[in-house]
Formats: C-alpha cells, structure tokens, sequence
C-alpha cells in the first residue's frame, strides 16, 4: 500500500519445540488457536522480569498442558560408567492432587549433564554436587540419592541413539 500509516512493533516472544520419537518419525507438538485458525508451536511474551527460558516453560506448559524441562549443555566424556553397585529399589510416587490455584512447582537450582561420546549413557546432576548412594528404580535408570533420601542425580543407561536428520 503506497501511503500506508501502519507502524511496525516489535514484540518478544518465546516458545518450544517439544519432540517425541513417532512410530516412523519424530513427532511435533503444536497448538491450535480457534480465533486465528491457526497452527503454531507454543509460544507467548514473558510477564514482567521472567526470563525467556522461564517464558518457554510456562508458554508450553499452559498452552499445552505438557510439563517440559530445557535439556542442559552436556558434557561430553570419553568414558561415562555409572556405578557397579546401584542397590535394587522401588520408588513410590504419592498420588494427590495439587494444592488450590498451584498450577506447578517450579525449583531454581543448578542441572548438570555429562555423556559418553554415544550419549548412550547420560548422568544429570541435580544442585551442589554431595556424597550419595546409587539405587537402581527401572533397568536402565538408577537415581543418586544423598544423606537427606532427596534425588541428587539421574543415570539413563542404553539411551538409544537420537534419530538422525535425513
């Protein structure tokens, strides 16, 4: 439009791109907006001193109803062996329904990652490295659990190679 008054703004969003592996590919999660008739990946603006990747999390979580985490930068190691003597447990998750007006529970605290060259082992740390025993919960995960009984790190063994690109 020659002429034409319309000013242009600019605005801050952010979002994610959730993925699981599908029966012949990998799977993209998008949302459906009625007014718009459109399809998008799920994305909003930040509410006041949010961080974007704050605002990703909440973005994809209130508009998909899926609980998502930012994969940490991994390390990436020669050789990751996790401990031999992981002792068998049962882990037990109490069913109960959150409290009033409480849509989450968010922890800020420190996430570090470490993998084999294949990252066919992975090891996730959870806050301030701490002397801990290894207990087996499912055949390939074994859980760091520290002097408090909390959850201090996560092992993933057998990780099956991420599909490639093609």
């Amino acid at each position: 439009m020659a002429g034409s008054s319309l000013r242009t703004e600019r605005v801050t969003s952010a979002g994610g791109v959730v993925l699981r592996p599908g029966e012949h590919d990998l799977e993209v999660l998008i949302c459906g907006r009625n007014a718009d008739r459109l399809w998008a990946l799920p994305k909003g603006t930040p509410n006041p001193g949010e961080t974007l990747e704050q605002t990703a999390l909440r973005e994809v979580r209130e508009e998909t109803g899926v609980e998502v985490a930012v994969w940490p930068d991994g390390r990436k190691m020669a050789k990751l062996v996790p401990p031999a003597d992981a002792a068998p447990s049962q882990v037990t998750f109490p069913m109960r329904r959150s409290q009033p007006g409480i849509a989450a529970l968010e922890v800020d605290t420190i996430l570090a990652a470490d993998a084999d060259r294949a990252e066919s082992t992975i090891h996730f740390r959870i806050g301030v490295t701490r002397a801990t025993r290894v207990v087996r919960v499912a055949q390939d995960v074994l859980f760091d659990i520290d002097e408090r009984e909390r959850i201090a790190g996560v092992w993933l063994l057998n990780v099956p190679p991420f599909p490639s690109e093609g």
